[in-house]
């Protein structure tokens, strides 16, 4: 039996290979790659032996290289990174790559059998958890886009923050699409009113009210529309953003739809 310690950093893995009869090493390394991978693989099959491979679970980093050599039906640990640390720290005081490798190796040999195996998610839960983290980025994304846009309203036509209680309106995003300040809405009030016009719950009647509140605004000027810019930029991200959240919400369900029972709640965004 030969025992396999793996580090592995973002775009390579460092591997050591123990020996117990010489009580040697055999250090490699190899890149992040499919060349890399395949490398590897040539490297444990030519050895001709039994294998007890161990490495650090490291999220992203770990992923893709433990599910390729559980793949080949080696014998792979896969180890928290709690128990990583305290063994580096029983075994060396001393910090490399190559090193860390080699303490793992060692420690998975010395500790034969008494070594458990971090947990794996199945697939279907790594998905959604990796689908709910995005989307609270993007949620995130949202609200900070919102108060960028409630700052500069303020300035450019604060009469319009009356007429919406949320910023990510659809309604507003569409508007401040095409018609990004208050010269912009003016000097287009017609098609201003048409377009709110068709959306539920706006009437001509409301339409022209805000038009009537944006012609005798309290707001300055823009000569060099600059506030113009800056709009138009948030609203064309906030939608984009929905858009984004929308699919995501779809494959949340999509795959919630194939767990007999939800491990999570999809608490939605109502965007």
């Amino acid at each position: 039996m030969l025992y396999v310690g793996i580090d592995v950093s973002a775009d390579k893995f460092h591997v050591a290979i123990y020996y117990p009869d010489s009580k040697s090493f055999k250090l490699l390394s190899f890149p992040q790659s499919r060349h890399g991978f395949d490398d590897f693989k040539s490297v444990l099959l030519g050895l001709n032996d039994d294998l007890y491979i161990a490495l650090e679970a490291t999220g992203s980093y770990s992923h893709n290289l433990f599910s390729f050599l559980e793949s080949l039906d080696f014998n792979v640990l896969l180890l928290h990174p709690y128990a990583v640390k305290n063994i580096l720290r029983a075994f060396s005081k001393s910090k490399t790559d190559s090193i860390d490798a080699k303490n793992i190796a060692l420690s998975v040999y010395l500790l034969d059998g008494n070594l458990k195996s971090s947990y794996t998610l199945p697939d279907n839960i790594l998905s959604l958890r990796k689908l709910v983290r995005f989307r609270a980025s993007l949620t995130k994304s949202m609200s900070n886009l919102q108060k960028q846009l409630r700052d500069v309203l303020r300035y450019n036509m604060p009469e319009i923050l009356s007429f919406f209680k949320t910023l990510s309106s659809n309604v507003l995003i569409s508007l401040l699409s095409n018609y990004p300040s208050r010269k912009h809405i003016l000097s287009h009030e017609k098609e201003v009113i048409k377009l709110l016009a068709s959306f539920k719950n706006w009437s001509e009647g409301k339409a022209r009210s805000l038009i009537h509140e944006l012609k005798h605004s309290i707001a300055a000027s823009d000569p060099y529309d600059s506030e113009a810019i800056i709009i138009s930029s948030i609203a064309l991200q906030m939608k984009e953003i929905k858009e984004q959240i929308e699919k995501v919400n779809k494959q949340i369900d999509k795959i919630l739809s194939d767990i007999p029972q939800n491990p999570i709640s999809t608490d939605k965004a109502k965007w």
